[in-house]
């Protein structure tokens, strides 16, 4: 709770929440996304998805265009100025990241890398049953 608290006062004089530092995060990765994976990959509700993506645009860090193929269908991408903001909050969380990192040794970070990777791979071998 005490590395959240101060991850979101950092993130906030960059100007973003901790949730739409994630959602960045996760468009950055991707070339587009729904917003129907953007709450799986955020864990929130649909409404809350729709409420984040509207502030998201409205600032100009996403942009939301649908499909070609379905009219039903809305893809979310990130643009060049919300790529901006995430290159921005990871200059200003990279000292809290950093600190972070030095309170385990390098056998640790490596141990605690792949037992998360294992955890992750577990749960979508559950899910798929």
């Amino acid at each position: 709770m005490a590395m959240r608290r101060e991850m979101e006062a950092t993130l906030r004089t960059a100007g973003l929440t901790m949730t739409q530092w994630r959602a960045l995060g996760v468009l950055r990765h991707v070339a587009s996304a729904t917003p129907t994976d953007m709450g799986r990959a955020l864990e929130i509700e649909p409404p809350s998805v729709t409420s984040l993506l509207k502030g998201m645009e409205r600032n100009g860090w996403i942009k939301r265009a649908r499909s070609s193929t379905d009219a039903r269908v809305t893809h979310v991408a990130i643009t060049a100025r919300g790529r901006r903001l995430v290159e921005q909050a990871g200059e200003v969380t990279a000292p809290v990241e950093a600190r972070l990192a030095a309170t385990l040794s390098a056998p640790e970070r490596a141990t605690l890398k792949r037992l998360l990777h294992a955890l992750v791979e577990g749960m979508g071998q559950d899910a798929g049953r």
